[in-house]
């Protein structure tokens, strides 16, 4: 059935179709992944993590802002790994960039090793949101700015393949999902981009006592 083999890529692209899935992805998300990054307010010195990179878009983006930082990497995909590593040479032999593979309920990173972490159209597919958020409040420092981007809930129950393995969330769901794992200043925007929409849904991980902005 073609709606389930649009759906298993969308997960996890694999094969030769799961090349050109990630270009895919890259035309057709552009506008949420661009966006979701403006709402991270990414500073040129900041540890960041995009969860879930897919075709690569997003990270060309976040190298782009982070030009004294870092940038983390991580996926689910071997495919769209591979084509990372291939696409991104330069910046992985500078050290700018760092790429695994990995599930955002397993992130292997010691706490608080980002100052922001951003995700877009991966929450649909973790098999544990709970672990999840609770994995990115770990590896994320205090003080530090999380993004979630997805499509709006109602528009992905319109989406013929999202009957198959898609978790679609409705965006007070995930705000007190980020509320119960600890996040503090959750707040979500909404956007039009011409077509489907775009949400973002924004939170902090709390400071220390005692620690200041």
């Amino acid at each position: 059935m073609i709606t389930k083999f649009i759906a298993g890529q969308f997960k996890k692209p694999s094969g030769l179709a799961g090349r050109l899935w990630g270009r895919f992805m890259n035309y057709g998300n552009a506008r949420i992944i661009a966006g979701s990054i403006n709402a991270l307010e990414a500073e040129s010195r900041d540890r960041i993590l995009e969860i879930g990179f897919g075709g690569g878009f997003g990270l060309h983006l976040l190298l782009a802002r982070v030009m004294n930082g870092s940038v983390t990497g991580t996926e689910i995909s071997n495919v769209m790994r591979a084509h990372a590593e291939k696409h991104f040479t330069k910046a992985v032999a500078e050290n700018r960039l760092s790429l695994f593979s990995a599930p955002v309920e397993q992130l292997p990173f010691n706490n608080s090793s980002f100052d922001r972490i951003v995700t877009v159209n991966t929450i649909y597919f973790w098999s544990d949101v709970r672990r999840g958020i609770s994995e990115i409040f770990r590896v994320l420092r205090p003080g530090g700015r999380l993004v979630i981007g997805i499509r709006p809930a109602e528009v992905m129950r319109r989406l013929p393949f999202t009957k198959h393995g898609f978790s679609i969330y409705e965006t007070d769901e995930i705000e007190k999902l980020l509320g119960q794992a600890g996040f503090t200043g959750i707040r979500s925007e909404r956007y039009e981009d011409g077509r489907l929409g775009y949400v973002c849904a924004l939170a902090h991980k709390p400071l220390l006592a005692g620690q200041g902005s």
